[in-house]
């Protein structure tokens, strides 16, 4: 079993790309997801809720190879 982190490490990230990107923004991200991050993204994730950290790691990495300069700085 690996580690888990709270739900809202995923929720602000996601938030982010949408206000600054909006549903097109969003879509890409999911698109550039693996399945079971796309996955969890698409069953509303919520603040509160245990998510493998894996996951945040995934959605960080693809935000910032979309968004970013791809150096996760």
């Amino acid at each position: 079993m690996g580690a888990n982190i709270k739900g809202s490490a995923i929720t602000a990230r996601v938030r982010y790309v949408r206000e600054h990107y909006g549903e097109p923004g969003v879509r890409r991200l999911k698109d550039a997801l693996g399945a079971d991050a796309r996955r969890r993204l698409d069953e509303k994730v919520m603040p509160h809720d245990w998510v493998p950290l894996e996951t945040v790691y995934e959605v960080c990495t693809e935000i910032d190879r979309l968004y970013g300069h791809g150096d996760l700085a």
